[in-house]
C-alpha cells in the first residue's frame, strides 16, 4: 500500500514538472524583414517586455530603453524573448496594454562594414505599421506576435 501511494505521489510530481509553467510567464516574438542598400553585417535590438512595462521605459531617451540584442540572418528577423514578469493577461489583453505604452517601437539598426566600421540608425516603427497577433494555449506561455513587415535603412 505504502509503495503504491508513493509511487502515485512520484508520477504526480513527475507530470508537475513537465507540463507546469511559471506563472503567466510569456513569450514575445518580433517577425518581419530588414532590408538595405548596402551588403553589411547587419544587427538590431528590438525592445523586450522592460519596455512595455516599466514607467522608466516611456521616456523617449535611447539610455532609457531596454533592449535585447540579434543578429540578422537573410534579412529575416525571427526572435523571440521571454518576457522578465509573469502576467495574468490573455494575449488580447497584453497586446491592448502594447499599444496604450506608446506609439511606437524603436528599433535599433547597427550596420557593420567590411573594414569592421560601426554605423547606428534608430528607426521608429509607428503601431499603425505594425501587425499583432497572439496566441492562447493552456499548455504554453502566451505568444505575442509583432509583426514589423519590412523595414528599410538607411
Amino acid at each position: 500500500m505504502l509503495k503504491n501511494i508513493l509511487s502515485f505521489i512520484f508520477i504526480i510530481c513527475l507530470i508537475q514538472t513537465i507540463k507546469s509553467q511559471a506563472c503567466g510567464v510569456y513569450k514575445l516574438k518580433y517577425v518581419g524583414k530588414i532590408k538595405s542598400k548596402e551588403t553589411s553585417k547587419i544587427k538590431i535590438k528590438l525592445p523586450n517586455t522592460f519596455f512595455y512595462h516599466a514607467y522608466s521605459e516611456k521616456i523617449n531617451v535611447e539610455e532609457y530603453w531596454s533592449f535585447n540584442f540579434f543578429t540578422i540572418k537573410n534579412e529575416k528577423i525571427d526572435f523571440t524573448i521571454i518576457s522578465h514578469l509573469g502576467s495574468l493577461y490573455t494575449s488580447k489583453k497584453l497586446i491592448e496594454l502594447y499599444k496604450k505604452s506608446r506609439d511606437f517601437i524603436p528599433i535599433l539598426i547597427i550596420s557593420i562594414n567590411e573594414k569592421g566600421k560601426e554605423e547606428r540608425f534608430i528607426k521608429k516603427v509607428s503601431y499603425d505599421q505594425l501587425r499583432f497577433s497572439g496566441k492562447d494555449n493552456l499548455s504554453e506561455p502566451t505568444l505575442i506576435i509583432i509583426d514589423l513587415g519590412e523595414i528599410n535603412y538607411p
